[in-house]
């Protein structure tokens, strides 16, 4: 995908579009009309033998929420509300009940072996959240505590 990746670059520089790609996923960005980079786009991609998911395949404008890869961003990259909700969620009950309680009384299947809720594996699973919330906004004040909590 190099050539891809170097040739519709420049395209987009020209036009004075933003171009960047995650495996396969493909985002342009820009404040004129898209159409004509997707057009150009599935051109290569099709001389290539690739073929254009049209289910994925998206144009949104500033009024939309717009997700790359699973981020946030419209004015700046963000982690989606509702994922940080249900993170927090969880670190709520695990700091109101406990972490072994959260798991036997949640029935976490995954952090019970042998009939015993494994504590260690449940904070590294909840740290793992954390971190990756701190890595896109890392001045989140509450995820910076919550690391401490589960540092303990």
């Amino acid at each position: 995908m190099k050539q891809f990746d170097d040739n519709f670059g420049s395209w987009c520089e020209a036009k004075g579009l933003n171009y960047s790609r995650y495996c396969d996923d493909i985002t342009v960005s820009g404040d004129s009309s898209l159409y004509s980079a997707y057009r150009k786009a599935s051109r290569w991609l099709t001389g290539m033998g690739f073929e254009i998911n049209e289910r994925k395949t998206h144009f949104l404008s500033n009024a939309n929420r717009q997700m790359v890869t699973g981020l946030t961003v419209n004015e700046k990259i963000s982690i989606p509300s509702d994922y940080k909700r249900k993170v927090r969620q969880e670190l709520y009950y695990a700091q109101k009940f406990g972490i072994e309680n959260v798991i036997i009384h949640k029935g976490l299947a995954d952090f019970i072996i042998g009939g015993k809720a494994d504590i260690v594996k449940y904070k590294a699973y909840l740290l793992g959240k954390v971190n990756y919330i701190l890595s896109i906004e890392p001045d989140n004040a509450y995820y910076v505590q919550a690391r401490v909590f589960l540092n303990k």
